[in-house]
């Protein structure tokens, strides 16, 4: 396992430890699980959830909220904040930031029964406190920035130039659609030649290959972590079709992505 890995791994396991609920890192503000960590942290898996997603629809329902409703509370909030999410039950979530104020990734802390409530559905759930937030928020940010950081952050210290680390965030948030470097290159106010060049001076890869990076290391988390349909994979990771997907995915991992949801997949939710 990654030393980094590890390390979140272990922080993870030392919050839901001291909450006394359950604690998982999703990566990015996308809520993408990091296929990485062991199953208890990557995905809720806690005896109130595993409830919940064996209600028909439901399952899809908890990815929307992890994938977009999160992370448009993140954009809206500029520190931690919580919510409860569609099954009722009350979720922490902390956002940690690069230097640059853009959201690496959340620690998700919950389910909690949410404040004052009588529901009996949320009996055995561990209640929320708001007392409880700031020193947990704070806790989080200190112990989690130096590894997240390590993980996740492309920009690394090497990228000093702003107009690459504004690049590299918006390729993030557009992986499900065609990037053209010259639409990149107009946000950074450079032609598309100069802004190759200072793409790769700054991150010692081409533009093209770190987007395909980007987009394989997203296919590979959503065969691994959803039963999206082969099809629906190679849209959402921004791929023309599902063939050309088949076919660069088989180039580059060795294996069709087929076979790498075979080997990877976990089964039990």
């Amino acid at each position: 396992m990654n030393l980094y890995i590890f390390k979140l791994n272990a922080l993870l396991e030392a919050v839901a430890e001291l909450t006394g609920t359950g604690c998982v890192w999703k990566i990015s503000r996308n809520g993408r699980p990091e296929i990485r960590l062991p199953w208890p942290v990557r995905i809720h898996d806690a005896p109130f959830c595993r409830m919940v997603k064996s209600r028909c629809g439901a399952l899809s329902r908890c990815k929307l909220n992890d994938a977009k409703e999160l992370s448009l509370l993140a954009e809206k909030f500029p520190a931690e904040f919580g919510h409860c999410c569609h099954a009722g039950a009350f979720e922490f979530a902390i956002p940690i930031r690069n230097r640059f104020g853009w959201i690496l990734g959340m620690v998700l802390c919950g389910p909690f029964r949410p404040p004052a409530s009588t529901d009996a559905r949320f009996d055995g759930l561990p209640e929320w406190r708001p007392e409880q937030g700031n020193p947990l928020a704070t806790l989080v940010e200190h112990a989690f920035r130096p590894v997240v950081e390590q993980l996740y952050d492309t920009t690394g210290d090497a990228v000093r130039d702003l107009r690459i680390t504004r690049a590299i965030e918006y390729v993030r948030n557009h992986l499900d659609r065609p990037i053209p470097i010259r639409e990149v290159a107009a946000l950074c106010f450079l032609s598309s030649s100069r802004f190759s060049h200072v793409f790769r001076r700054e991150c010692g890869i081409d533009f093209t290959a770190f987007v395909l990076k980007l987009r394989l290391e997203l296919a590979c988390n959503l065969l691994a972590n959803t039963d999206l349909s082969i099809g629906e994979i190679a849209s959402s990771s921004g791929f023309c079709n599902q063939s050309h997907f088949g076919a660069i995915f088989r180039r580059e991992k060795g294996l069709s992505p087929a076979a790498y949801r075979r080997a990877n997949a976990i089964d039990d939710i």
